[in-house]
């Protein structure tokens, strides 16, 4: 991975400049505000870059996190690492709509669900792991339970015992593989937001390419709706623009 940071943090950043700047999109996702969107927008927005931040820090880390508190290191990248794949999807939805949700069961994100599947096995529930709407015991080895070997732990990564009914299995989590991994796919599904972002925009100029603004402000209707919206989240000066957009 490229030491000068995490391609993620790259591109969340253009993501928030161009909604910003946007002629279209800032003002489509801030006219859901009441349904959550746009609050949950911004969150994952800073969501991200913090948790990015925090892997940052980690990967910088001269070892002194582990000398300190291992447990505590292992629990807080792992979990970093779960909660930034959450709020992409949470910006993707708030973005685009429920329909645009990301499947992770699709095997497209196979290797994410892997690195989502050791967090929950290993601290995430670790004393007793089970495929969720599962009701049976046992079937395909669906129920776990965790202990991580203590000795092993270090900035590089651990072993740990995975016990299931009918076998017990020892495996090896490499920190570095599993955020360089991770880091690969969010910052290609990113990519495909930025990219329909972009579209979206072209679309809308094209629309209406042949028109000029000062026609454009020059309809009643579109400056009514403009104080209509103004009044409706009871912006200060909404009322006062009204009374003397009606007085003339």
């Amino acid at each position: 991975m490229d030491q000068k940071g995490l391609k993620i943090e790259k591109i969340i950043i253009l993501i928030r400049n161009f909604v910003n700047d946007s002629t279209i999109k800032k003002t489509s996702v801030f006219s859901r505000k009441r349904d959550g969107d746009w609050n949950q927008f911004c969150a994952a927005l800073d969501t991200i870059e913090d948790t990015c931040l925090a892997i940052e820090n980690f990967r910088q880390d001269p070892n002194d996190l582990f000398i300190k508190n291992p447990y505590l290191a292992t629990y807080g990248i792992l979990q970093a690492l779960f909660i930034q794949r959450d709020a992409v999807n949470y910006l993707k939805t708030s973005l685009f709509g429920s329909s645009k949700k990301i499947d992770w069961g699709n095997k497209k994100y196979s290797e994410l669900a892997k690195i989502r599947q050791v967090r929950n096995e290993t601290v995430g529930h670790p004393v007793k792991t089970e495929q969720k709407g599962r009701k049976s015991k046992y079937p395909n080895d669906e129920i776990t339970s965790c202990t991580i070997d203590r000795s092993s732990l270090s900035k590089d990564g651990f072993r740990y015992m995975l016990w299931m009914h009918s076998k017990t299995e020892s495996k090896t989590i490499k920190f570095t593989e599993i955020i360089e991994l991770q880091d690969k796919h969010l910052s290609a599904e990113l990519e495909s937001v930025m990219k329909e972002l972009q579209k979206e925009e072209k679309q809308h100029k094209a629309k209406f390419k042949g028109e000029k603004l000062a026609d454009l402000l020059n309809k009643p209707s579109l400056y009514q709706v403009n104080l209509t919206y103004g009044v409706q989240w009871n912006d200060h000066l909404a009322w006062p623009s009204f009374d003397h957009y009606y007085e003339q």
